[in-house]
């Protein structure tokens, strides 16, 4: 894979570095984050406390695109970006798909969680999404779920994954395993026996359809090189504005031996656009 150039740590915006003829870049999706706007206003009157002098959005139910509305630019993106990737991973026969991002805050999580649901719309297509963001578990949040059970105990303890998992909409076959309590050795656990037996148990269960895991961010922990083995293909977000392009070329340089289907630009001004 041939990296993108550094321009000086300059951030990514919706142009970037000109392609060339060899340019092996994966290919970019835009999507643009329509709750932001709102969410920023939400925010003021939806934060709590965790304890540790950070604030935490106590509900992230607003992050999630309203596919059926018909003029929704990001649902448009999202379904793009979904037959992109089923047509990618048909053609290789893979079943997972990772998606992490350079640093936090730049969309990973509402990607993963967006894509999952527009990939729960294909009628008989199972879709199981796992958090394993470790260190800080958040994906539970996006559907107001309160659960006890969590993938590090099916992981550690041995519990059964029907257990675990909660689904959102009966009607949806979309199954979501929640991470909950913030865990300090979370690349030995993503690389332990116990866990590569437990992805082993989502193939089979999920054969006819997708597991999407949300990682952790790509530069702040080893999790995602500890767990890359486990994994099919992967996503890379990055955010308009945000995302520096020298993170974007490290991150790129670290997934080297790691099937990336291409990079999300989310938050973009140019939604809808894509390009090979």
């Amino acid at each position: 894979m041939k990296a993108m150039s550094d321009t000086q740590g300059n951030k990514a915006d919706s142009h970037g570095p000109s392609p060339t003829s060899d340019d092996k870049r994966p290919p970019v999706i835009f999507l643009q984050d329509e709750s932001k706007a709102r969410s920023e206003k939400a925010n003021s009157s939806r934060r709590v406390s965790d304890g540790s002098g950070e604030m935490q959005t106590a509900k992230l139910g607003h992050h999630r695109i309203d596919f059926n509305k018909a003029d929704s630019a990001a649902a448009t993106a999202l379904k793009v970006l979904r037959t992109q990737v089923f047509r990618r991973m048909r053609q290789h026969n893979w079943q997972t798909l990772a998606i992490t991002s350079s640093n936090p805050g730049e969309g990973k999580t509402f990607t993963a969680v967006n894509l999952a649901l527009s990939f729960a719309q294909k009628p008989n297509f199972p879709v199981l999404l796992v958090d394993l963001d470790l260190r800080r578990p958040t994906l539970h949040h996006y559907f107001d779920h309160r659960s006890k059970a969590s993938v590090e105990q099916a992981v550690t303890e041995g519990l059964c994954i029907e257990k675990v998992w909660f689904r959102p909409d009966q009607d949806s076959e979309l199954y979501v395993i929640p991470a909950l309590n913030p865990i300090a050795s979370s690349s030995e656990i993503l690389s332990s026996l116990e866990m590569a037996k437990l992805v082993k148990q989502f193939r089979v269960l999920f054969e006819k359809g997708i597991v999407v895991f949300d990682l952790p961010p790509l530069l702040h922990t080893d999790d995602v090189l500890a767990f890359s083995p486990l994994i099919d293909s992967l996503l890379l977000v990055v955010e308009e504005s945000n995302t520096r392009w020298r993170d974007l070329k490290l991150a790129l340089e670290l997934l080297e031996d790691i099937e990336v289907i291409g990079t999300v630009l989310n938050r973009s001004k140019t939604a809808s656009r894509y390009y090979y």
